[in-house]
């Protein structure tokens, strides 16, 4: 069957079609959902339309070897390090650190140090499911800020 009578929208269509290549549902089948989602333009709302979209003609994409499972785990794993890891520099700077004396404690630049700050922030507005572009985001950074700076204010002291 070609992919072209799979209804599908046009960001399915043009991520199989245009971009991988593929022409027929024979062809497809041979990927894995991971391995789709490695491709441009395939994110995991089109995967899933794409998934429906098979399921209704009865045709399954290539289940993950265990290789693929290891390798898909591991990434997880080293996501779940790097976020505890932004969380403890979070939390350094939350103690009244400056970004450089922080940067020193783990071999980084001060700028990087900002960077993963905001990225444990952001990360933990998602969990709590506050945008980070409200006024309520906007008013917990701030108390980060003013935790941090009277932290650095009673070290001094």
């Amino acid at each position: 069957m070609k992919i072209s009578e799979l209804m599908l929208h046009a960001r399915a269509s043009n991520c199989l079609i245009r971009v991988m290549g593929l022409q027929t549902t024979e062809e497809l089948e041979k990927y894995s959902p991971a391995e789709l989602l490695n491709s441009y333009g395939m994110g995991k709302v089109t995967l899933a339309s794409v998934i429906q979209a098979l399921d209704r003609v009865g045709v399954k994409l290539r289940q993950d070897s265990p290789a693929v499972l290891a390798r898909s785990s591991l990434e997880a794993e080293n996501w779940e390090r790097s976020l505890q890891r932004a969380y403890a520099i979070l939390e350094k700077y939350k103690e009244g650190h400056t970004h450089a004396e922080v940067a020193k404690m783990y071999s980084l630049t001060p700028s990087s140090i900002q960077q993963i700050c905001q990225k444990a922030f952001r990360h933990q507005l998602s969990k709590d499911g506050i945008d980070p572009h409200s006024e309520k985001s906007a008013e917990i950074w701030r108390s980060i800020l003013k935790q941090s700076y009277n932290a650095r204010k009673a070290r001094k002291t």
